[in-house]
């Protein structure tokens, strides 16, 4: 399919795996170096060929054109195991754009007052649980913030205790065998290993509970505005509801309500859970990031009103989402011959696309392993290319919940740091899990309460 004198490959390909091993042993390591080798680098992923885009321009123009490289590709195949075929994450091109019409009033910033209050009001529950001097597991507890948020959000219908007690175990699973079962064997996967029970378990058990969301909503006629009630109300592709010429089927609402059901919990958790990490382990950021929320709330929980003014809290988030992508490899399938920087590309061949490659390139972010929110001053963003930043992927693909995810880590992360100091463990200060989210796992900080805020 490609001709190979024209793309370099990435050395210690190994029979069999090609790549895939140092995939799985250390995946991080093994993207930052493709950039030495090339700005197209060929990588082996068991029987199948990728190609990996290494240059920024380059880059950018993949997530331009969709057409050419439409979503698609081994890791986009396992995804659908998960949410189906036609949820808008996964997609491809001849459908998106309406599909993307008909869910984007969901994320209406005429939306984001109410979400605002929803996400501040389950944080508050959340850290009412916690006490001074606890070590917390910061994955484990943004998660149970994102996913009580996400819910109340996304379906608001929904009380979130009687849904998230095996939806978050079965998320974790299901999340931390998506990257596995895409670098492994298909033959491995299709064997009853205990792993795949696992897996398989927990896939089940959470397209029940989203069919048990859908007919909640059904049998009571709720219409709240939210995610699941757009969908809802467009109807079924085969009824007469206003919409359903433009083919929302149950199924197309069961595979988006799924996808954005693991979405809302498991990225924000991750870029939370990356920035907390990093802060603890920087008093001189804490305390700047302290004196902000305290400037700027006044002991107050925050308002959606207030984010322009958390400056610092925004560069913050941003630094953790350049140092750590939740979503730090995608996959674009070629649909049509076509040239890269004058290699040809048959069509069929699949692209990969890593914001991790991208934000580590030195000649971009100078110390690129050091982590600086004053990268994210006016006046240095200037002097980058635009777009350096790209954890929700670029275009007409870039994920629909950007605005959102912010929003609810900016206010997720003021309301943490104006009731609690954090100092991390001596030992466990996490480290990047191979999940098809990148995450830290074990990182764990001491909390003490802010005697100044009346806890």
């Amino acid at each position: 399919m490609i001709d190979p004198p024209s793309i370099p490959t990435a050395p210690g390909s190994r029979p069999l795996l090609g790549h895939g091993g140092a995939l799985l042993r250390d995946p991080l390591r093994f993207l930052s170096s493709l950039p030495e080798i090339g700005d197209l680098v060929r990588v082996n992923v068991g029987p199948f060929e990728w190609i990996a885009v290494c240059d920024p321009d380059l880059m950018l123009h993949v997530f331009r054109d969709d057409r050419t490289f439409d979503k698609g590709g081994l890791l986009f195949d396992r995804i659908k195991e998960v949410t189906g075929p036609r949820a808008l994450a996964v997609m491809e091109h001849a459908d998106h754009r309406t599909r993307r019409r008909i869910v984007q009033p969901a994320f209406h910033p005429s939306q984001f007052t109410a979400y605002s209050q929803v996400i501040t009001q389950q944080v508050s529950a959340v850290m009412d649980s916690w006490r001074d001097g606890q070590y917390l597991d910061l994955f484990s507890e943004m998660k149970l913030i994102t996913a009580r948020a996400g819910l109340l959000t996304m379906f608001s219908y929904m009380q979130p205790d009687l849904v998230l007690s095996q939806a978050l175990d079965d998320t974790i699973v299901v999340m931390d065998s998506l990257f596995r079962r895409t670098v492994a064997p298909t033959l491995l996967n299709n064997m009853p290993l205990p792993a795949n029970i696992r897996y398989n378990r927990a896939n089940q058990r959470i397209r029940d509970l989203v069919d048990r969301i859908i007919h909640e909503y059904r049998s009571h006629g709720v219409n709240c505005g939210d995610l699941m009630s757009v969908l809802l109300n467009l109807g079924d592709a085969d009824s007469s509801a206003p919409g359903a010429d433009e083919g929302i089927s149950n199924a197309d609402i069961y595979d988006e309500v799924t996808v954005f059901f693991l979405a809302v919990m498991e990225t924000t958790a991750a870029l939370l859970s990356w920035t907390l990490t990093e802060v603890a382990q920087r008093r001189h950021i804490h305390e700047r990031l302290r004196q902000e929320v305290d400037d700027v709330l006044a002991g107050k929980p925050p308002e959606l009103k207030d984010l322009p003014d958390l400056k610092f809290t925004v560069q913050t988030l941003q630094e953790s989402l350049r140092l750590h992508p939740p979503v730090w490899m995608l996959t674009r399938n070629v649909t049509a011959d076509t040239e890269l920087l004058g290699r040809k590309i048959a069509a069929g061949s699949t692209i990969m696309l890593s914001p991790y490659i991208l934000h580590q390139r030195a000649d971009i972010f100078p110390d690129p392993g050091r982590f600086n929110p004053d990268r994210w001053l006016k006046e240095s963003v200037t002097k980058r290319p635009r777009n350096a930043l790209l954890p929700f992927g670029h275009g007409a693909r870039k994920c629909i919940g950007d605005v959102f995810g912010m929003t609810e880590a900016a206010l997720v992360l003021a309301s943490i740091i104006s009731g609690w100091d954090l100092v991390p463990h001596p030992t466990h200060r996490g480290r990047a899990s191979i999940s098809f989210v990148l995450s830290p796992r074990r990182s764990l900080v001491r909390i003490t309460a802010r005697r100044t805020h009346g806890r």
